[in-house]
């Protein structure tokens, strides 16, 4: 009995490992997707400036995994635009759908929605550009580090198993 409990201690500790592992790769495909999701949303704004609505449900169709749940929200949600702000309805979106995201990133993210729809062109196309920069830079910085940090996550949710089973037996 012992050792059946010793085994559950150790798998328990090694899925902590796992489950964190589990949410940087997230993180890293989500910046991944959101940066293709802005560069295709600042393409069709300089190419065909759609209406914003529009702008929603084409990117709710082609963007994939959180960024395209993020759209999704924002598209279902601007039938309440004249209730509620763009700027609004665009962060609750964001913090809905990008929560596997740090907090400057979502603050970034957010930012947008305060010039999308109510500057001139060439301002929305800087704002998309800074964003994705700042998106990108982040990203390559969570690939980087992503292959240490998977190492050291499991081999801490594993050193931490054995430690607590010596402990305890």
């Amino acid at each position: 009995m012992k050792y059946l409990g010793a085994a559950l201690i150790l798998a328990g500790c090694l899925l902590a490992g796992t489950l964190w592992t589990r949410t940087k790769s997230r993180r890293i495909r989500t910046l991944r997707q959101l940066c293709a999701a802005l560069e295709l949303l600042a393409g069709e704004l300089e190419t065909r400036a759609p209406p914003l609505p529009e702008l929603a449900r084409l990117l709710s169709e082609r963007a994939g995994g959180q960024a395209g749940t993020f759209f999704t929200l924002l598209s279902a949600s601007l039938e309440q635009l004249g209730q509620e702000s763009f700027s609004r309805l665009w962060s609750r979106a964001a913090e809905a759908a990008l929560g596997c995201l740090n907090l400057e990133e979502i603050e970034e993210i957010s930012g947008l929605g305060l010039i999308l729809g109510r500057c001139e062109l060439g301002r929305q196309l800087a704002a998309l550009d800074s964003c994705t920069a700042v998106l990108r830079t982040n990203l390559r910085e969570a690939e980087g580090a992503y292959p240490g940090q998977r190492r050291l996550s499991l081999g801490l949710g594993g050193a931490a198993g054995a430690l607590l089973i010596i402990v305890l037996l």
